[in-house]
């Protein structure tokens, strides 16, 4: 479908959060009943208080970067996961020739210390190997607000973002790529998404919210999952007061499938992804999308 430029903002932690009618974060439009193929929940979890991080390795989780003042060194926060609290050391950030992408890479440890050692943590497809993810279903995780029933257009992001709110997953298909520039961030791959109403053809179609950023955009090939995307921004109408939710409204997830190997050399020592094969054509597996939701109030330039 053609893309026209669109305004995004990105709803920052520190100044709200959103929230969607009977739903956390992640808003369902159609039959909510049927089963949702689910990833490995273990491998994703909560960024200090505003946001969600994702395990890539044993000892490390990746995650946006505008949140926690999107400057040169943003602050390190917990991550929580599967219910266990880990410590942030370091980060690495991809600037590759004077880029600043939106994302980030971090090595945690257990509180005491100790190496995190995670048993479970997801492989980054590379699109390089395994070809482009666009048209593809996929899986979307979040920990964003709720929110309440809006008009027929959609929904209203109400409640604070605190971080509270339990893990959430909804459906989508991947639209198309850009390319974020803005006065923080530039030449940042991005995957894009929209939120079709009922009757779109999926069954949980979904968007995203404020605390949904650094969530995970999976899609499931060869008996695996795989992490393609990184939700990071959502297009608000400058008419509303903070980022609500529409019927038609597009969302962007950080392209990761064109970064793994930055990710592979900045986690180091031989550190590899399982290799992934050409998407067959037509796809032989169901994947399932799901919305996440995004930070920092602040308006983006045209993509």
């Amino acid at each position: 479908m053609p893309y026209s430029p669109l305004k995004l903002s990105v709803f920052a932690a520190a100044s709200f959060g959103l929230a969607a009618p009977g739903a956390h974060a992640i808003i369902l439009s159609g039959d909510s009943d049927r089963a949702l193929l689910a990833p490995p929940l273990q491998a994703f979890g909560t960024w200090g208080g505003n946001a969600a991080a994702v395990a890539v390795g044993p000892n490390h989780v990746i995650t946006t970067r505008h949140q926690d003042g999107d400057g040169a060194s943003p602050a390190l926060r917990d991550v929580r996961i599967d219910g266990t609290t880990y410590r942030a050391v370091s980060q690495d950030f991809f600037e590759p020739a004077g880029q600043r992408w939106d994302v980030r890479l971090v090595e945690i440890e257990r509180t005491n210390g100790a190496p995190a050692n995670l048993d479970t943590f997801l492989p980054i497809w590379d699109s390089s190997t395994g070809g482009s993810v666009v048209g593809e279903r996929a899986v979307l995780v979040g920990y964003g607000v709720n929110g309440t029933n809006g008009t027929s257009q959609g929904f209203d992001w109400t409640s604070p973002l605190n971080n509270s709110y339990p893990v959430q997953l909804g459906e989508n298909v991947i639209q198309g790529t850009t390319v974020q520039n803005d006065g923080d961030f530039n030449n940042t791959p991005l995957l894009v998404l929209d939120f079709d109403s009922a009757g779109s053809g999926l069954h949980r179609e979904s968007t995203v919210g404020p605390g949904d950023s650094g969530g995970g955009l999976l899609t499931f090939r060869y008996d695996q999952w795989w992490l393609v995307g990184l939700p990071n921004a959502v297009d608000t109408p400058s008419s509303l007061s903070q980022p609500d939710a529409f019927f038609g409204q597009n969302f962007t997830a950080v392209d990761l499938t064109t970064l793994t190997g930055n990710i592979e050399s900045a986690i180091g020592s031989g550190f590899t992804f399982a290799s992934p094969r050409a998407i067959p054509e037509p796809t032989s597996a169901a994947l399932i999308l799901a919305g996440t939701a995004l930070l920092a109030r602040r308006r983006r330039s045209s993509f």
